[in-house]
């Protein structure tokens, strides 16, 4: 039988709760003003990518600690709490800095527990599942308590190759960041030989 810990044992101490942001806000007035993630910004597929980008470097957001801060750093899980899918993602540096919506939770994971890997079995059919079991709801919105959230079980990977495998799962979802990036910087240029060529300054 596959040893699995409960997700709270995987946990740092504290975690980030979502706050209220009226429609239409992108961003809080903080120094420097802080981006918000929202579902929508959480990718529909197991890597669990975040579209919404960070404020700036993150060695500005280090020195505090978690029990003080209000925004995401690289590594932190961000759990969608409440919606119509619950799923999972990971903030990585591009997201650094971000606040999160009050339909999210995020949490840190203990040193040894791979984020990455962790995000991916959420979100796969076995993941999935125990949300579904622990959540309340209707087919439109679920919504699990952060308490319930705890108590999901989480298969532990076998420690002879445990760190080969969770090297195998961020690497992975390092390059699907590449990819959205260079995505965006193509449809860049392409805007702006289009921009160029409406105004005749190719």
């Amino acid at each position: 039988m596959t040893e699995s810990v409960l997700f709270k044992e995987m946990w740092e101490e504290g975690r980030l709760n979502g706050i209220r942001v009226l429609p239409g806000v992108d961003f809080l007035g903080d120094d420097p003003p802080r981006p918000v993630i929202r579902i929508g910004d959480l990718s529909n597929d197991p890597v669990g990518l975040i579209f919404k980008k960070g404020p700036g470097p993150e060695e500005e957001y280090e020195e505090t600690s978690r029990k003080h801060r209000n925004w995401v750093k690289a590594g932190d899980l961000v759990i969608v709490i409440s919606g119509s899918t619950l799923k999972c993602a990971v903030a990585d540096e591009t997201n650094a800095g971000c606040v999160i919506s009050q339909n999210l939770a995020a949490v840190s994971l203990k040193d040894g527990y791979s984020p990455y890997y962790v995000c991916w079995y959420l979100n796969s059919t076995h993941g999935q599942h125990q949300l579904a079991q622990y959540s309340k709801g209707s087919s439109i919105t679920r919504f699990i308590s952060l308490n319930s959230l705890e108590q999901m079980e989480i298969p532990l990977l076998p420690q002879g190759v445990r760190k080969d495998i969770h090297a195998l799962f961020e690497g992975f979802h390092r390059h699907e960041r590449r990819l959205v990036e260079e995505r965006e910087e193509m449809i860049r240029i392409m805007n702006e030989i289009v921009r160029r060529a409406q105004e005749g300054t190719l």
